[in-house]
């Protein structure tokens, strides 16, 4: 995903990957139950919840990141053209 993002810059497509993600953690994690008792077993799913939160974080991040890098090189786009004024 962080090598799409860098070489897209897009940011329209990083910000709906941004809600996407924003989207992913808060229905389909949060949501979902921490422990599923299937007849004899009983699965907990809690690490499983907290690892993919912190992975949605750790990615959410990057694209910040990436947006930062678009953010920075457009300005610095900006100052030279204005300078060259």
């Amino acid at each position: 995903m962080q090598k799409q993002a860098e070489k897209s810059h897009s940011v329209s497509v990083i910000e709906r990957w941004l809600l996407l993600l924003k989207k992913l953690k808060k229905q389909n994690i949060k949501l979902k139950p921490t422990h599923y008792q299937n007849s004899i077993v009983d699965v907990d799913y809690t690490e499983v919840h907290a690892n993919a939160t912190e992975k949605i974080a750790e990615w959410r991040n990057v694209l910040g990141r990436i947006l930062n890098d678009i953010a920075k090189g457009t300005l610095t786009a900006i100052i030279k053209e204005i300078k060259a004024y």
